[in-house]
């Protein structure tokens, strides 16, 4: 059997590179392998792609991160009203018609995705393949057919969509393998980061899912438990990556990294440290505050862990006890201070905070900014999105609606508030930050102080 498989472009606002590899996928197409089925694998959002050379040279930020290649296209009848350019990230059709050309016909076609408001992309990816391969069966799975099947079912062009839930339904389609059987080879076999050519950085995991239930957060729904992988093999197979691909930075994927630290977390990066690898790790999700240790610190500080993100969300009480009172200020300053006496840098350390909640005030979201500015922290101001299968979805999303307006840029605007709010918040925390990154007084910056001076709490 010959399987094509997919990782389509994105359709948004906005789009970023941040280690984004789909590494379930990367997961199941290793295992698909290993029984013996040929993988062809488009990864449409790989700014390295031979394909993508030829028409631009990528531009890396800081730690192998970067913008994407994008192409301007028509913005949904639904987002009219928001005066921004709408695009698709990625490899642009023609460099995806080029691909298809080149590849043998397959019997079954792959599709994955992520971001529920994304699908657009898919769309376009589809509408692709079946021009080569019109009867060519086309399965979709991923976060957005697992958080909105029903709809995923309508997509023009995808034949089956796969969710955790009916996944054996996959299996036997191509009377090979079951569920279970897959989500034990995680323990021994790596993702499948064979198929890139330029590999620059990884995403990696080290457990699936996560054991808490965040009003904001949809991976007990996707995941249903928390499941550490096999900590030796895992180990060895990260070594084996960073050795032969002679990678340099490693960002983890995983809900809930340092949970049972002294079983998981602190063997694990051990085998790390002993190898003296020289390389850089990095966490885009958030780690959980309450098992930032000195102990803990210090080992992240040895194994070279440059990014660190920490799980605040809010520095206001009344938030705090309505995000599951998983955080609290005390919390957060005893992570910290672990954490820099560790060691690490004001610059090197970052904090996410939640803007654009249901009911939430904008005075509620300065308050946290201007704590973390004041504990010299790097913020990182995340826009909320309603996602389906989660607490704050059902209280405040009471009927179907399109996945499109899941978007946290339309969101915004369904809630009623000004998009002139974000974006000078988001002027704000980038002076903040800059300032931070220069090792200067925030609170003394000239740049800080022309901004208020331009009246940034008035419209």
């Amino acid at each position: 059997m010959r399987i094509l498989a997919i990782n389509p472009p994105i359709a948004d606002f906005a789009a970023y590179d941040l280690w984004a590899y789909p590494i379930g996928f990367l997961y199941l197409l290793s295992y698909l392998e290993s029984r013996g089925i040929t993988i062809d694998y488009l990864d449409c959002r790989d700014r390295y792609h031979p394909l993508m050379l030829e028409i631009y040279k990528p531009k890396n930020k800081l730690f192998s991160t970067g913008p994407y290649y994008k192409t301007e296209i028509e913005k949904p009848k639904i987002y009219k009203n928001i005066d921004r350019p709408y695009y698709l990230y990625g490899m642009p059709p023609e460099i995806i018609l080029k691909y298809l050309k080149n590849i043998e016909k397959p019997d079954l076609v792959l599709i994955t995705s992520m971001m529920t408001y994304w699908y657009p992309g898919i769309i376009t990816t589809a509408k692709l393949v079946k021009e080569f391969f019109p009867n060519t069966p086309i399965i979709l799975g991923g976060i957005y057919a697992n958080l909105c099947s029903e709809h995923a079912k309508t997509l023009p062009g995808i034949d089956v969509v796969v969710t955790y839930r009916n996944f054996d339904d996959f299996f036997n389609i191509i009377n090979k393998g079951n569920f279970n059987d897959f989500i034990e080879s995680m323990n021994y076999l790596p993702p499948l980061y064979s198929k890139y050519k330029n590999l620059k950085s990884i995403l990696w995991m080290t457990s699936i899912g996560c054991p808490f239930k965040c009003d904001v957060c949809a991976a007990p729904y996707l995941y249903g438990k928390y499941i550490p992988l096999n900590i030796e093999n895992n180990a060895e197979n990260l070594i084996k990556i960073i050795k032969t691909r002679k990678i340099k930075h490693i960002a983890f994927a995983d809900d809930a990294l340092l949970l049972n630290t002294d079983k998981h977390f602190i063997p694990f990066i051990n085998k790390i440290i002993k190898n003296n690898l020289n390389v850089y790790f990095h966490t885009p999700n958030g780690l959980h505050l309450k098992f930032i240790t000195l102990e803990i610190a210090k080992l992240m500080k040895k194994a070279n862990f440059k990014t660190i993100r920490l799980s605040l969300e809010s520095s206001v009480s009344k938030i705090q006890q309505k995000m599951d009172s998983k955080v609290n200020n005390q919390t957060f300053e005893t992570a910290v201070s672990n954490l820099k006496t560790a060691g690490f840098k004001p610059s090197e350390l970052e904090a996410y905070i939640m803007m654009g909640l249901p009911d939430q005030d904008i005075k509620e979201v300065i308050e946290s900014i201007f704590y973390l500015a004041k504990m010299n922290i790097k913020i990182v101001l995340a826009a909320y999105s309603p996602i389906p299968h989660t607490k704050l979805y059902k209280e405040h999303i009471k009927e179907p609606i399109d996945p499109l307006l899941h978007n946290n840029t339309y969101f915004f605007h369904y809630q009623g508030k000004d998009i002139k709010i974000f974006k000078k918040l988001r002027n704000l925390v980038s002076l903040i930050n800059n300032s931070i990154d220069r090792g200067t007084n925030i609170f003394s910056d000239n740049e800080l102080n022309k901004f208020f001076e331009i009246k940034f709490f008035q419209n």
